[in-house]
Order: C-alpha cells, then sequence, then structure tokens
C-alpha cells in the first residue's frame, strides 16, 4: 500500500516515508507532553501561590499522572481495536 502511494514520487522509498511518519509523530509526541508539562508547573505554581498544602498539591500531581497513565492506556486499546501498528 505504502508502495502504492509513492509510485508517483520520483526519488521516494518507504523508508523515507516511514522515517518521515516517525518525525511526525515523536514532534507531535513531545510537543503534547511539554504541554502537559507546562500545564503542571502551571496548576502547581497557582496553588503554591494560593497556599495550599503539601497534600493537595500531591493529590493534583497524582491526579495528573492518573489522567495520563489512563490515556495511554486508552490510546493501547485503540490501537488494538483497530489493529494498527503505530511508529
Amino acid at each position: 500500500m505504502l508502495r502504492r502511494r509513492l509510485a508517483g514520487v520520483p526519488g521516494a522509498t518507504p523508508s523515507k516515508a516511514l522515517l518521515t511518519d516517525r518525525r511526525i509523530l515523536l514532534v507531535v509526541t513531545w510537543l503534547i507532553e511539554f504541554s502537559l508539562f507546562l500545564c503542571v508547573f502551571t496548576v502547581s505554581r497557582w496553588l503554591a501561590e494560593a497556599g495550599a498544602d503539601l497534600l493537595e498539591m500531591g493529590v493534583v500531581g497524582g491526579l495528573f499522572s492518573l489522567a495520563s497513565g489512563a490515556a495511554s492506556i486508552v490510546g493501547e486499546g485503540a490501537s488494538r481495536i483497530a489493529s494498527a501498528t503505530i511508529a
């Protein structure tokens, strides 16, 4: 299927297309992770300035971590259901 898609592109090979797809996936993943880190930093900074105690900040950090893990599990399940291979 990939060879058919690249048939009209001169000089394109499947390995180059895979590398390009992998780079796009890595950049998107990096951007998502960075935005989550920025969100965690902003919320924890806001809580610290508002005078929250250590337990409240720990609970918020734990919920962020739990949400990230749940999203990872859901993504893995979705790829298994769709029988798609990601990178």
